[in-house]
């Protein structure tokens, strides 16, 4: 199946009427995909917009919907508490990788039982590997065949930067500008 991935600016980027042609370009986008041969991704940003737009439209036109949610709200990964992890990310529990102590710097990776994941040497949690926007973004870049950017007029957003990555890569990438 080829993989469509549909991104762009949060929902504070937008007015009533950007939020509105957003939805009818999202609607076009997909009408031209038949939802038994095309899977449809977007990033699932936390703080709405075209992400969960997407995600809404392609679920009601009966499209297979493919997530990519950030483990934590930053650019780069950053080393998290296990327990502080699982809070936001209840989801990856046994699919965890990259542990590290933060005082003795030993490291671990795959997937461990939640008494595992003490530091066997200095007794204290370990700290787990939690990816960010940048990371996400290169994904999808990788995994879309097609990809696009759904975003107001001259505003830079994460979507920008992934049909960006995905160009680099030689995927087929569309930026659609709004005017508001």
């Amino acid at each position: 199946m080829v993989k469509v991935i549909i991104v762009g600016s949060q929902k504070d980027k937008w007015n009533i009427g950007g939020k509105l042609k957003a939805i009818r370009a999202i609607a076009r986008i997909l009408d031209k995909y038949n939802p038994k041969q095309v899977l449809v991704g977007s990033g699932e940003c936390p703080n709405g917009g075209i992400d969960k737009w997407v995600e809404r439209l392609a679920l009601g036109k009966g499209f297979t919907f493919i997530g990519y949610p950030p483990e934590v709200n930053a650019w780069n990964d950053k080393w998290i508490p296990y327990q502080d992890f699982i809070k936001e990310n209840p989801h990856k529990v046994t699919t965890l990788h990259n542990w590290k102590c933060i005082k003795c710097g030993m490291k671990r990776s795959g997937s461990f039982e939640r008494n595992q994941l003490i530091c066997p040497k200095c007794g204290i949690p370990m700290y787990i590997r939690a990816r960010g926007y940048k990371y996400r973004n290169t994904l999808m870049a990788k995994e879309g065949e097609e990809l696009y950017s759904i975003d107001p007029k001259g505003v830079w957003s994460g979507g920008r930067w992934t049909i960006r990555h995905a160009k680099k890569l030689g995927k087929i990438v569309h930026q659609i500008e709004i005017d508001q």
